[in-house]
């Protein structure tokens, strides 16, 4: 073989910390949830309630945002191990190939 590793359990435990990544910011979306109010329940002037609906616009944007780095971060997750399953199928192939190598039980295999 050509000496060439790759640490699968590596690319695998980085997964599940991006996979926990991916939940905290998941969560985080969550959260601001809670931040969304309506306009008159910040007060009956038309200055609170303009301030309240740009927060709004605000806070929904950045909820938008880290939705879609969770979705992206998830992704990377999968990619990780998607990578480390072909790495290892790719070695059990290889490990295949080089035993049909192997000389036949008993002897064999020696050039006249």
């Amino acid at each position: 073989m050509s000496g060439f590793r790759v640490d699968t359990d590596g690319l695998r435990d980085a997964s599940k910390e991006t996979r926990v990544a991916a939940a905290i910011d998941a969560e985080a979306a969550g959260q601001l949830d809670g931040a969304v109010g309506e306009p008159a329940d910040f007060g009956p002037s038309g200055e609170a309630q303009g301030l309240a609906a740009k927060w709004n616009r605000a806070v929904q944007s950045r909820r938008k945002e880290v939705v879609e780095l969770a979705d992206r971060t998830e992704e990377h997750a999968q990619r990780l191990d998607r990578t480390a399953d072909t790495y290892e199928q790719a070695d059990d192939k290889g490990s295949e190939q080089f035993k049909d190598l192997d000389p036949a039980p008993g002897g064999g295999g020696g050039h006249n």
